[in-house]
């Protein structure tokens, strides 16, 4: 799904929520180039973290723009798109609150 501003999978995101609201200070054993990927990212949370913010995701509110959550309103007959503004769900609305970066 599309989480924090990149395309993740449900753990990488579940990772990065509990790093960001923790403030995580993370350390690698090694030299901070351990290969993150399917099989081996978890083995080093200090590079898993990098590679979160390598590939672009970002706990700034700016970057949940409602249209990965609200594709479905192009489908004709959606009940999102029978819904006024005010009516529509949160993540929707998300975009609207100020980026504290």
């Amino acid at each position: 799904g599309y989480h924090y501003g990149v395309w993740s999978c449900e753990g990488c995101k579940a990772f990065f929520k509990r790093s960001i609201q923790g403030h995580n200070d993370y350390m690698c054993p090694a030299t901070n180039q351990c290969t993150i990927d399917k099989n081996r990212r978890k083995s080093c949370q200090a590079c898993r973290l990098r590679k979160c913010y390598e590939v672009g995701m970002t706990c700034c509110w700016r970057c949940w723009t409602p249209t990965a959550y609200m594709r479905p309103l192009a489908v004709e007959g959606h009940p999102w798109r029978r819904r006024t503004k005010a009516t529509w769900p949160l993540r929707a609305l998300l975009h609207r609150i100020p980026c504290k970066s």
